[in-house]
């Protein structure tokens, strides 16, 4: 029960106060999906800011641990602080749910099936024989990719296909906090609140495509875990990696990184504010941290969508703005080819 507990606040709790403090700058309606989401990428784009230089610097992983741990329960306190003025009873009142319509269920046991499925079952994957081990690793070790997981051997170098994007510290965060052993976190606990956040986006991509109706939207996540579930015609397809392998970076990337991606990006488009595109800069500095990958297809991403809107509203801004957003990845981009 204690555990459970934990859990929801480490899972629930604490993205959604980091979202709402998110929110609070971007001075929109509140939204606690959207606000969950908005907690995870901000937490992955602190980790990534934190984590790389200490990386370098052969840092002990403790010291990362109660750093990353110190400043996301400050951002969790000053958002409590500036919220709780507006919490009452009619204010919560909005967040209670409304009777749903058959669509909505439908869609919710849908996805209940998918996330039970991932619990239930076991899928072995090779990439855990990195993924998870490097978490495990960092744990026993104390150290940040001194040590190969595969051998127990140490590093001659850095493993730079690696060591940019170090996701799996994350996962030993999470460990340590529930004193819960890596693999069950990446193989039992990530798997529900992942996939969770991956249909999320979705949701709020719908509400934006069919104007804030949520019968059209419930309609869409339908279909879209009709596509999920039939997925399965090659390992390789994001299909595969939100069911089957969630718990690593690169699953990540394609289902809940790339499409907020898109969700902000329409965010700027509908109100190009500060606060808007502030939160995009988050979400690529998060594309950083999740997977190599990110580095290059983020910027890919936001690029294309800059230059088709640009044309379409005659408007360099869009392209501008998204200029100054992907300065991380290019960032990282260079130091890649640096210590390559």
């Amino acid at each position: 029960m204690l555990k459970a507990i934990q859990c929801f606040f480490v899972f629930i709790i604490v993205p959604l106060m980091l979202g709402l403090l998110v929110t609070k700058f971007r001075k929109e309606k509140k939204n606690l999906l959207g606000a969950w989401l908005f907690g995870y990428l901000l937490e992955f784009a602190i980790l990534q800011l934190l984590a790389i230089p200490m990386i370098f610097l052969k840092v002990k992983f403790t010291t990362l641990f109660y750093s990353w741990t110190g400043i996301i329960l400050a951002f969790v306190c000053i958002s409590l602080i500036l919220n709780c003025r507006e919490w009452n009873l009619k204010s919560l009142s909005k967040y209670i749910p409304q009777k749903p319509d058959i669509m909505t269920i439908l869609a919710v046991f849908l996805i209940g099936i998918q996330i039970l499925i991932s619990v239930v079952y076991t899928h072995i994957d090779e990439d855990d024989a990195f993924y998870v081990a490097t978490a495990n690793v960092t744990i026993t070790e104390n150290s940040m990719y001194c040590v190969a997981a595969e051998d127990g051997a140490e590093y001659m170098g850095f493993p730079t296909r690696y060591v940019l994007s170090p996701f799996p510290l994350y996962t030993a965060i999470i460990a340590s906090i529930l004193t819960i052993h890596p693999t069950i976190v990446a193989h039992t606990l990530f798997p529900p609140i992942f996939i969770a956040i991956a249909y999320s986006v979705y949701w709020l991509i719908g509400l934006r495509l069919w104007e804030k109706d949520k019968k059209s939207a419930s309609v869409f996540l339908c279909f879209l875990s009709i596509l999920y579930i039939w997925g399965n015609f090659s390992i390789f397809t994001n299909f595969s990696f939100l069911l089957f392998r969630i718990w690593q970076g690169k699953a990540m990337l394609a289902n809940v990184i790339l499409p907020s991606i898109w969700l902000l990006f329409l965010d700027c488009v509908e109100e190009s504010k500060i606060g808007n595109w502030v939160t995009l800069l988050i979400s690529m500095l998060a594309s950083c941290f999740i997977s190599s990958m990110g580095i290059a297809l983020a910027p890919i991403t936001l690029g294309g969508l800059a230059l088709v809107f640009s044309i379409r509203e005659k408007k360099i801004d869009y392209l501008l703005k998204s200029a100054v957003c992907v300065i991380p990845n290019i960032v990282y981009g260079i130091l890649y080819l640096v210590i390559k």
